[in-house]
């Protein structure tokens, strides 16, 4: 192409052409194509948008790379998500109409957490909402089913699944387990992304001048803090030990994030408000005057202020005010059966509506049974020592504490020959009961061993209905069969819309040999039974090693 040279003959003639052709260039002047538009500055405000909804765990991030933060795409109760959009700082965040408090992630993303329970069934729906519009997204959790194993030293977990029959993962019955030497006792955190599993360590005799309470032993106890919300199953993620004097029998917490381990004749409080480091707040060795003093159970009253525990041997109700754990305080206490000289009592359950109110569940407490009271029951229940002292009452009793005092209220009588093992207050506002038909039981052949269950399964071929677990509703005292089979159940708990979730002994064989077989495993109403491991007939009654269930 060739150069064109304009002549101007003028510097000033020049200088006004090259001016007009440099602004006509600019504006288009020598062209006819469109004209580009003016690009809007961008808006500082408007309607949230969710760009990405990623699951981190429930332990709370230290970084702030969502990329490089650990995920298996599954939501759990307790876990945070760190949620990615535009115009999401400003929002009110909601899942099923719960309000969260969000803390900022990064310049883009906000985290939140979600709440406890909620339905393992239903889907779930996350909610941004901001003066100028609304952003959704819709979502299904998974729940563990943890369930301790003494015998085996183990813990183990079953996954719930929305998309599958009875919403139980299957595989995860025989591959989920963490290992605890003689894991027995086990708690749900306040957020419900972690689980507290308590194993004995060790036990031995100490002189009575080391001992804290005259049981004169020692009871090294491990707290294993277990992280539900880990990518791809539960993990360990702290261990403490804990000194008691006597056996652990119960846990209970309060929504204060207190947790009390209760043993047979001392207890001690722990701090799990922040749930990752657990730590011992106070100890307490409970009152013992006959040396033969067994405290089962313990539970919070009034918002935390009041701790009630009950002991069998003497049938005893007492409630402390623990206000000040530092001087925890003996306020009131009653014998619920004042002329029995035979354990009746056999667990306490918090009551559906009021705080100052719990159910006493009484009859044979096949729980502790040795030589001594199997041989008592057995002459009870066949009707050869029938007397006022050793009447056995399958019942419920409502008390109330109350201006300083245990107050007896309603009672609700179980099925006859009902004996009951565990009892527990469900989020419907019912009660559950484990236990089973005393009728098909001959206590005089409590021998402990096989032939027991052999003779237990060839009576019971005909019926169904031995293991129940019954459903109470506490306001009008009518009760119904929620599960029932050929076995035994023993500790439970409730999870929506699955129903009671059990540990379980169940019995199976045929008349011929070899016979019958004890299987260990857990029972889900919405599923059935799951029979993990061989069992061992030396641990049917009582069910020192039979585990206890906990739902996240």
């Amino acid at each position: 192409m060739k150069s064109m040279i304009i002549n101007t003959g003028s510097p000033r003639l020049g200088a006004i052409l090259f001016s007009t052709l440099l602004v006509c260039s600019i504006a288009g002047c020598a062209s006819k194509g469109k004209q580009p538009k003016a690009m809007p500055p961008a808006p500082s405000f408007g309607p949230p948008k969710i760009i990405q909804m990623r699951d981190i765990g429930a332990i709370a991030p230290t970084g702030n790379s969502v990329a490089d933060m650990a995920s298996d795409g599954n939501i759990y109760p307790g876990e945070w998500l760190a949620i990615e959009g535009k115009f999401i700082a400003e929002s009110q965040f909601q899942i099923d109409g719960q309000t969260l408090v969000p803390a900022r992630l990064t310049a883009k993303a906000m985290l939140v957490r979600v709440p406890a329970g909620l339905s393992p069934v239903k889907l779930h729906k996350l909610v941004l909402t901001n003066a100028h519009g609304t952003a959704t997204r819709e979502f299904h959790t998974r729940h563990y089913i943890a369930a301790t194993d003494t015998d085996e030293n183990r813990l183990h977990f079953l996954r719930t699944d929305p998309a599958t029959k009875g919403y139980i993962e299957m595989d995860s019955a025989y591959e989920m387990e963490l290992t605890q030497k003689r894991a027995l006792l086990s708690q749900i955190s306040p957020s419900h992304g972690f689980l507290y599993s308590f194993g004995i360590i060790s036990r031995e005799k100490v002189s009575r001048e080391k001992a804290a309470t005259e049981t004169g032993m020692a009871y090294k106890v491990s707290l294993q803090t277990i992280h539900l919300a880990a990518a791809g199953m539960p993990a360990v993620i702290d261990e403490t030990e804990i000194a008691l004097s006597s056996q652990p029998t119960s846990v209970s917490m309060d929504d204060k994030g207190r947790l009390v381990l209760l043993g047979a004749r001392d207890l001690v409080f722990i701090d799990v408000s922040e749930e990752t480091h657990p730590k011992i707040m106070a100890k307490l060795a409970l009152p013992a005057t006959s040396g033969k003093e067994l405290y089962m159970d313990a539970l919070f009253l009034n918002q935390g202020k009041h701790l009630a525990l009950m002991e069998t041997t003497q049938n005893r109700l007492l409630i402390y005010d623990i206000a000040d754990l530092a001087r925890p305080a003996l306020v009131a206490q009653q014998r619920v059966y004042p002329k029995a000289d035979m354990p009746l009592l056999v667990d306490i359950l918090a009551d559906p509506a009021q705080s100052n109110r719990f159910w006493v569940l009484a009859g044979a407490n096949l729980r502790i049974l040795d030589e001594q009271l199997q041989d008592l029951y057995s002459r009870v229940m066949d009707g050869s020592q029938a007397d006022e002292a050793h009447e056995v009452s399958e019942q419920l009793i409502a008390f109330e504490f109350k201006d300083g005092a245990l107050i007896p209220g309603k009672t609700i009588d179980l099925p006859e020959n009902f004996v009951p093992f565990f009892g527990i207050s469900g989020p419907d506002k019912r009660l559950y009961v484990s236990g089973f038909n005393g009728e098909f039981l001959d206590f005089k052949t409590l021998t402990l061993d096989m032939g027991l269950v052999k003779n237990m399964f060839l009576s019971l071929v005909n019926t169904v209905q031995f293991g129940r677990i019954l459903a109470i509703d506490p306001k009008s005292g009518q009760i119904q069969n929620q599960a029932q089979g050929l076995g035994l159940y023993y500790h439970l708990d409730y999870m929506p819309d699955l129903g009671p979730v059990y540990a379980l002994y169940k019995l199976s064989g045929k008349m011929f040999a070899p016979f019958v077989k004890v299987k260990w495993g857990i029972g889900v109403s919405s599923r059935g039974t799951f029979s993990i491991r061989d069992g061992s007939a030396n641990s049917i009654f009582p069910p020192y090693s039979v585990g206890y269930i906990s739902l996240q």
